[in-house]
């Protein structure tokens, strides 16, 4: 079953988009719920990898959380995908599979973070709050640079 993608009315202060990829519809939901709850502007839900493919066509979000062992398309082809055309997109791994080589080759993806089932709700509210900050932060960094590099062009001229 493919869920399609929701736009969550939003919320006075609501910020940013997530796109949550997970199979199983009570973990998607539970997601779906915590991510509202943290004042996600939106929030958009995929049941495999084929469609969360499909959504990043449409538009980028501001996070991805990924189940790596979906149907269809799995998580980390998913993910290889994304850095296609979204080589920077923050992306957090969500899987039941506690496999050493398979985090390691995960990792070497560049995802923010790989989170191992069962997540308990803090954990997982704590992870998305990290890459909301890194993300922010990145943000901050980029906007002094360009001005920086005005300061610089001016000088120069």
């Amino acid at each position: 079953m493919i869920d399609a993608a929701s736009k969550d009315v939003e919320a006075p202060g609501a910020q940013g988009s997530v796109l949550i990829l997970e199979d199983d519809s009570s973990i998607r939901e539970l997601f779906r719920t915590l991510c509202q709850a943290m004042n996600f502007a939106e929030v958009a839900t995929a049941a495999d990898g084929s469609r969360g493919l499909e959504l990043i066509q449409e538009r980028a979000f501001d996070l991805y959380v990924a189940d790596l062992n979906m149907p269809a398309v799995n998580g980390a082809t998913f993910i290889r995908e994304l850095r296609r055309t979204q080589p920077e997109a923050v992306v957090i791994v969500n899987t039941g599979d506690d496999n050493v080589d398979t985090i390691v080759e995960v990792m070497k993806l560049g995802v923010f973070d790989y989170l191992i089932k069962p997540v308990e709700t803090n954990q997982f509210r704590g992870t998305i709050q990290r890459a909301r900050d890194y993300q922010r932060l990145r943000s901050e960094h980029r906007s002094s640079l360009s001005g920086s590099e005005q300061k610089l062009r001016g000088q120069l001229e």
